[in-house]
C-alpha cells in the first residue's frame, strides 16, 4: 500500500516559481490609486478565506507536498487499493517516457540533480479537444472507473456528472430518457456529436477520437472490473451511494487525474453528493503538468476551483471539508414527519 501511495503521489517541485506580475505595473497602479482604495484594498479579504472562515475550517490552506495527517493516513491507505490492483492504471500518460534534460526553471519537473532535471511525456492524440466531454457515471463503478482511467491516461478534460445509487439528479436524467435499463457510464462528446454507453465502447472511441487508436490492453481486459471492483470494496464502497446535498449551478473545477488516493477521496465526496465537476487530467507526462505549473506556480493535485464561491483549494483533507460543509446536508433524525 505505502508503495502504492508512494507511485501515485502528485509530484510536485516546490523550489521551482513562476514569477509574478511585472513590477513596474503594479508600481504604477499603486501610485495613482488614492490612499482609500488602498485601505479599502488591504481590508478586502481573499474569497477562500472569507468562505473558510464563514464555514469555520480551521485547517491550513496552504499548499504542503508529500504531507498528511497521521489521522488521515487509514483513509489513504484504503483509496490506495483500486489503483494498487489495477495496478496503477491511469497515473501514467499514453505510451509514456521519461527521461533527462538540461535545467529549464520555467518547467515543471519532479527532481533534478545539478544542470539536469528529469523530463516527462505522453504522446498526444490527433485530434485537439475543444469542449470537455461528458460522461454520466459514479466512482464506485468498476466499469465507471475503467473509462476513467481511458480519460485519465489521455489526458482529457471531462465534464463529470456524479450518478451514485438512489441518485436524484443525474441518474434519474438517463433514466427518464433512456429507459431503467440503462446502465452507466454514459458519454456524450460535443466534440463530434458522438453518445454511447457501454465501458468497452466508450475506451475504444475515446482512443480512437483522442488517441492513437492503440488502447492498453488492461483497459479492455475481462479481469480489469473483477479487480477494479475489488479494489473498491476494499476501499469501502465510497463513492457508491447517494447523500443528501444542495449541488453547486456550476460545475467545479478539479485538476486531477485516476490513481491518486488523494484524487480519489475529494472524488468520493463529489460522487456521493452529486456535485458536477470538471476534471483537467493530469497523469504523469501530460502537458497539463505543465500547465498548470505556468498558471499557478506549482504542480499539486487535487487542486479545487469553484466558481460558485470564488474558493481555490489544493489540500485534499481541506477540499473535502468544505464540500462537506458548503453543500452536504446532514441527515435528519427523524425518519417520518
Amino acid at each position: 500500500v505505502l508503495l502504492a501511495i508512494f507511485c501515485c503521489l502528485p509530484w510536485c517541485c516546490d523550489s521551482l516559481k513562476i514569477p509574478g506580475p511585472i513590477q513596474g505595473i503594479l508600481e504604477n497602479l499603486e501610485a495613482t490609486s488614492t490612499p482609500k482604495q488602498n485601505a479599502a484594498a488591504t481590508q478586502q479579504k481573499d474569497p477562500t478565506e472569507a468562505v473558510m472562515e464563514r464555514l469555520n475550517i480551521t485547517k491550513a490552506i496552504k499548499p504542503v507536498p508529500f504531507s498528511a495527517r497521521a489521522q488521515f493516513l487509514p483513509q489513504l491507505a484504503l483509496a490506495s487499493f483500486p489503483a494498487v490492483l489495477r495496478l496503477g492504471s491511469g497515473v501514467f500518460g499514453n505510451q509514456y517516457e521519461f527521461g533527462w534534460t538540461r535545467k529549464r526553471p520555467r518547467y515543471y519537473t519532479i527532481g533534478s540533480i545539478g544542470d539536469w532535471q528529469t523530463e516527462e511525456s505522453m504522446v498526444q492524440g490527433r485530434l485537439e479537444q475543444r469542449e470537455p466531454l461528458v460522461i454520466y457515471e459514479f466512482e464506485g463503478c468498476p466499469f465507471c472507473r475503467r473509462v476513467r482511467e481511458a480519460v485519465s491516461i489521455l489526458g482529457l478534460t471531462v465534464t463529470y456528472l456524479p450518478c451514485p445509487k438512489e441518485g436524484r439528479r443525474y441518474r434519474s436524467e438517463i433514466k427518464n430518457q433512456y429507459g431503467q435499463k440503462a446502465t452507466f457510464p454514459f458519454l456524450t462528446d460535443p466534440n463530434t456529436g458522438a453518445s454511447m454507453f457501454e465501458s468497452t465502447e466508450i475506451v475504444t472511441y475515446l482512443f480512437k477520437t483522442y488517441g492513437t487508436g492503440e488502447i492498453p490492453k488492461q483497459l479492455l481486459d475481462d479481469t480489469g472490473p473483477v479487480l477494479a471492483g475489488i479494489g473498491l470494496l476494499l476501499a469501502g464502497g465510497r463513492g457508491n451511494s447517494w447523500r443528501p446535498s444542495n449541488p453547486p449551478p456550476l460545475p467545479i473545477t478539479l485538476w486531477a487525474y485516476e490513481g491518486s488516493p488523494f484524487c480519489k477521496l475529494v472524488r468520493n465526496v463529489l460522487c456521493e453528493l452529486e456535485i458536477p465537476h470538471t476534471q483537467i487530467s493530469t497523469p504523469r507526462g501530460s502537458s497539463n503538468r505543465q500547465r498548470m505549473f505556468e498558471t499557478y506556480g506549482r504542480f499539486q493535485v487535487p487542486y479545487l476551483l469553484d466558481p460558485n464561491t470564488g474558493v481555490a483549494l489544493w489540500e485534499s483533507e481541506v477540499i473535502i471539508e468544505y464540500l462537506e460543509k458548503e453543500y452536504g446536508v446532514a441527515a435528519s433524525p427523524v425518519k417520518y414527519l
